[in-house]
């Protein structure tokens, strides 16, 4: 390489009779080239002594590793392994003195190398990816990148998506050819323009498939399977045509312009479908697919055959379990195959899915169930009922008169099966008489008995006696109750106070005298009568005047009323007293304050006085104490009411059974 004067630079250190150093003028060389440096120019002006050589590396480019092949002698050289400046510097000594000079290596540029990728073949309107990543500079310098498109189809309106990227894009968007530059940059040199061509394939059309043929029966809703293939990978655009389809028939796609509609097919035949796809350019071969739609006769069901029937019982014909494959509507027809003799029995709603009759003679009876779709008769079927002549239920005696307890008489017209057969029973009047809710007839028995009780009341009832499949019976029931003294209950007369006694007689007096009762207090110091006889004129049930009773001291006494010939009643009659408050609201200012109040009774209070119970429902608001006593012969007495905390409760004073609960209401606090 020629020496580059104008590069050289010298660097001096002098000593007394010292040598000087020469490296070597400075030196471009290419990266990864060798070096060789030469002090073969250094000279030693005082020739004392031999000259000795040190080389050394001042400074290297970041990175390098680059080393010396020798340090000492007159030449040396290393590779450079990286793009940059290496300094070195050589020492030369006579033995006396010595002295040091620089020199520098620069490595020179290289123009980087464009690559834009393999030429491409691609469908139109594809997505074209170019591609800078193939581009190389030997420096190892940054690249920048710098595309253009440099031709392409007429009216093509292609664009680059950037024209400094690394893995730009365009879309080919016509046929044809389209040819795109890339050059390079290092940052100090431009690459030569590098050329890649993307060319289209030709356009293909698009392809449908209808999918395959099929036969179903019809009123069959099926989902189309279309598929539209584009080699160019466009979208589609769908479209289904029913070419053919069974006279009468309304069906139609569901949506016509997507891959897979439904169609519904109502009719029995041909049904012919087409699809044709298109990819907004070009339009595919249509394609065609049957459907074979068939009609299949439908099935009666008469249902199971019955073997329980009953003379004179609805018997009911069930078609429901008929089937139809294709869905049709169905019509149905029930007439009978064949019936007992001298039957006259007749089909009522014979042209329903349910039909009946009931069966006049015991015997067997076939019905013949025939079922119809749209298009086809079914094959006929039929269903055999057995008819038995039913069991029938007599009560005796009938009518049965009752003033007790009686026996009515179940009478089955067959024995009773190996279980037995319970029977239920019913009262429609219970005021006049009840039976037990059921009776059993026992296995082989036709006769079973039931009790006939009383009831409150004189009066007439219907006894009813049922089973299942057997005919009912019934009897009628007449009561008339006994006559009887009736009196009040429960009763009460004030002390001090008296009051009637209402005495009745539960039917009406006989003649010619009537009913003469006597009425007797077992405790006459608790109550007492003021006439003890009392007569209920023939033919009346009540007394022209009600006896008075008298309260004459706090309790209870029996009551017992007599009648020659009649059954004696007795009841309880209590003597009681009432309590009034006087004021009947208590309000007291503020808590810890007492007031009393006035607790006064109907009548004097008896001997020893009278201790009434007291009782507080919110003791928190106030108390009174448990009790107090009205003294002997007093009517009233002072009671202390204490509050406790503000608010509103009530107090209460009884004595149970004989002094009602009476009640004062008191508040507490403003």
């Amino acid at each position: 390489m020629p020496l580059d004067t104008s590069k050289i630079s010298w660097t001096f250190q002098v000593t007394p009779e010292a040598p000087i150093a020469n490296p070597g003028p400075n030196q471009t060389v290419p990266l990864g080239g060798h070096v060789t440096v030469n002090g073969g120019g250094s000279t030693n002006p005082s020739g004392v002594g031999a000259l000795t050589y040190d080389w050394a590396f001042v400074s290297r480019p970041p990175g390098s590793s680059a080393r010396l092949s020798t340090n000492w002698g007159v030449q040396s050289g290393f590779t450079i392994d990286v793009s940059g400046n290496y300094v070195l510097s050589l020492t030369v000594s006579n033995g006396i003195g010595s002295s040091t000079a620089d020199v520098t290596i620069s490595t020179s540029e290289t123009p980087p190398v464009a690559n834009p990728g393999p030429n491409q073949f691609v469908n139109i309107g594809a997505l074209v990816q170019l591609n800078g990543t193939g581009s190389t500079d030997v420096d190892g310098d940054s690249l920048s990148y710098q595309w253009t498109l440099t031709s392409k189809p007429a009216n093509s309106a292609a664009k680059l998506s950037d024209f400094t990227a690394l893995l730009p894009t365009f879309t080919a968007d016509l046929p044809g050819s389209y040819q795109v530059q890339l050059i390079v940059n290092d940052g100090l040199a431009n690459s030569a323009p590098a050329i890649v061509t993307i060319t289209t394939n030709p356009p293909t059309v698009p392809t449908a498939f209808a999918g395959q043929n099929l036969t179903v029966a019809h009123n069959t809703t099926i989902t189309l399977q279309g598929v539209g293939v584009d080699p160019q990978g466009k979208p589609l655009l769908y479209m289904w045509t029913l070419l053919a389809k069974p006279a009468g028939s309304t069906s139609t796609f569901s949506n016509p312009s997507i891959p897979q509609p439904t169609l519904f097919l109502d009719k029995p035949g041909i049904f012919i479908a087409q699809l044709v796809v298109t990819n907004g350019s070009q339009t595919s071969p249509p394609a065609t697919v049957t459907f074979s739609t068939t009609d299949t006769p439908p099935v009666a069901n008469a249902g199971p055959n019955q073997d329980s029937a009953l003379v004179g019982r609805t018997v009911f014909l069930d078609g429901s379990a008929s089937t139809d494959v294709d869905h049709d509507p169905l019509t149905f027809k029930w007439t009978f195959a064949s019936r007992p003799s001298g039957s006259a029995a007749l089909i009522s709603g014979a042209g329903s899915m349910i039909a009946n009759f009931i069966p006049d003679v015991p015997g067997v009876y076939v019905a013949q169930l025939m079922v119809v779709d749209t298009y086809a008769s079914g094959t006929p079927t039929t269903v055999t009922i057995t008819v038995a002549a039913p069991v029938l239920i007599t009560l005796t005696p009938n009518p049965l008169a009752v003033s007790a307890p009686a026996m009515l008489t179940v009478n089955l017209s067959a024995p009773a099966g190996p279980n037995g057969v319970v029977i239920t029973l019913a009262s429609s009047n219970t005021t006049a008489a009840t039976v037990a809710p059921t009776v059993t007839v026992l296995a082989g028995a036709s006769i079973a008995n039931v009790t006939v009780m009383p009831g409150s009341a004189s009066g007439t009832t219907t006894i009813t006696a049922s089973a299942p499949l057997m005919n009912s019976g019934t009897a009628t029931v007449n009561y008339s109750s006994p006559a009887t003294i009736i009196l009040p209950s429960p009763f009460s007369v004030g002390v001090g106070q008296r009051t009637t006694f209402p005495v009745q007689f539960s039917v009406p007096a006989p003649a010619p005298s009537g009913v003469l009762i006597t009425l007797t207090s077992i405790d006459p110091s608790k109550v007492r009568f003021a006439s003890t006889l009392v007569t209920i004129p023939a033919g009346a049930t009540v007394p022209v005047t009600q006896p008075l009773i008298n309260g004459i001291n706090l309790g209870a006494s029996t009551i017992t009323a007599t009648a020659t010939g009649y059954p004696t009643v007795v009841e309880t009659v209590n003597a009681v007293e009432t309590i009034t408050f006087y004021p009947t609201t208590v309000t007291l200012p503020f808590f810890s304050s007492v007031r009393y109040t006035w607790l006064m009774l109907s009548a004097v209070a008896p001997a020893g006085g009278l201790t009434i119970n007291l009782s507080s429902d919110n003791s928190n608001v106030a108390v009174v104490p448990a009790t107090i006593t009205v003294p002997a012969g007093q009517t009233e007495v002072q009671l202390y009411v204490s509050g406790v905390g503000n608010g509103t409760t009530t107090i209460h004073a009884s004595q149970l059974p004989f002094v009602p609960d009476a009640t004062v209401s008191v508040h507490v606090g403003p």
